[in-house]
């Protein structure tokens, strides 16, 4: 999980985008060098829940895109499950945007 203040200017613009961003990277695999070092990247001391909500609606997605493949597999001529496994090791990214007013 990572905090960027982004200052960049979006095409067609000439002010300066002041968003906010919040990432989560999808989990990594027990033996992936960066194991463990992910979860201490970033905590809000002030909102204890926030990580742990952020981490919960992040699974819930990568639940969905799952459940979602399994009749595209089927679509396909594939098995129901052919996708499942292939969700193990995906680096995904949910960013969460924040516009300060």
């Amino acid at each position: 999980m990572s905090y960027t203040r982004n200052f960049e200017v979006a095409r067609g613009s000439k002010t300066v985008d002041l968003k906010e961003e919040w990432c989560i990277r999808a989990r990594v695999p027990e033996d992936h060098t960066l194991n463990g070092r992910l979860d201490q990247l970033l905590t809000v001391p002030k909102l204890p829940y926030f990580k742990p909500a952020v981490q919960t609606l992040f699974k819930a997605f990568e639940d969905a895109t799952v459940r979602l493949m399994r009749p595209l597999s089927m679509y396909m001529g594939l098995e129901e499950n052919w996708f499942d496994d292939k969700f193990d090791r995906s680096y995904s990214t949910m960013r969460l945007l924040h516009y300060p007013t």
